[in-house]
């Protein structure tokens, strides 16, 4: 929700302002490019840090930790039982 919101305030930014800025809708073009920069930007930055992440340790429990528990296998204790 975050991002969509943002991507929508910075292009009506652009169809919103005053007259001598807007100049004939091409400061909405440069808003929609702005929005554009950031999403790639998201994207390649959430894959380097991935790809440097997954480079020191897996990215997934295996299905051994699952079964025993990740609380056990990632933490070395119990979690409590609710009340």
């Amino acid at each position: 929700m975050h991002g969509v919101g943002g991507m929508l305030g910075a292009v009506l930014t652009g169809a919103l302002c005053f007259a001598p800025v807007a100049a004939s809708g091409t400061q909405v073009g440069k808003q929609v490019l702005g929005v554009g920069v950031g999403i790639a930007t998201a994207i390649v930055g959430t894959l380097l840090v991935t790809a440097v992440v997954y480079a020191f340790t897996p990215l997934r429990a295996s299905d051994e930790e699952e079964r025993d528990g990740l609380d056990i296998t990632g933490h070395g204790e119990r979690g409590s039982k609710a009340i």
